[in-house]
């Protein structure tokens, strides 16, 4: 192993003479951010489909993605989610299970374990529709028509229709009335609070017009 030793005679061996260099010391500092980002990536890639473009604006705006790291960032960026995902393993794989900081142990189980036990490309949003639709399947009174409209509800397909939506939630209002033994509309202004709450005021405005 090899020894260094300053001018007034103290000997340090060369890890700790590495941390002396402020060139080194910030390159390890951006190389540990990247890999932050990187694992945080994974995460919108895999659970959070919805973040995923709002995240890589703020990466490409990053000071680490602008003045050291842009095309180790752009590689991510780009490539496929199997690529990112094999990337995230090999860079994150050797730390799990070491002693680390409270904050650092957080993380890894917010967004590094998640994403490490999970297939790239797989969707914690679809597999749990996957597993309704199969649960409803099973049922043999089960119809296609359900099936399909339970999967344009929980897609977000019938709230992207302020006309469909607002049927569907007057429906289910009135099947509400049903279940408490309720048949009339006799407190008015409960009921135009709840559709002010359930639609909001441009879709009501917009079913209303429609209607």
């Amino acid at each position: 192993m090899q020894v260094y030793q300053n001018e007034l005679g103290d000997a340090c061996c060369e890890e700790c003479f590495l941390l002396g260099s402020k060139q080194r010391f910030v390159a390890k500092v951006c190389n540990f951010v990247w890999s932050l980002d990187i694992a945080r990536l994974l995460h919108f890639t895999m659970f959070d489909p919805d973040g995923l473009e709002d995240f890589k604006g703020k990466l490409r705006s990053s000071p680490n993605y602008l003045r050291r790291h842009k095309a180790l960032y752009e590689q991510s960026l780009s490539g496929s989610p199997e690529d990112l995902h094999s990337q995230v393993c090999k860079t994150w794989r050797g730390r799990l299970g070491v002693t680390n900081t409270e904050t650092c142990e957080l993380f890894m189980a917010m967004y590094v374990s998640p994403c490490m036990v999970c297939e790239p490309g797989s969707s914690i949003k679809k597999q749990h529709l996957q597993n309704l639709l199969n649960f409803m399947q099973s049922d043999p009174t089960t119809g296609a028509g359900e099936l399909e409209m339970v999967r344009s509800i929980v897609t977000g397909e019938v709230s992207r229709h302020p006309a469909v939506h607002g049927v569907l939630c007057a429906i289910m209002d009135k099947l509400r009335q049903w279940q408490h033994g309720t048949h009339t509309m006799r407190n008015r202004h409960r009921a135009l609070s709840i559709l002010f709450s359930t639609f909001g005021f441009k879709k009501l405005l917009f079913f209303c017009v429609v209607f």
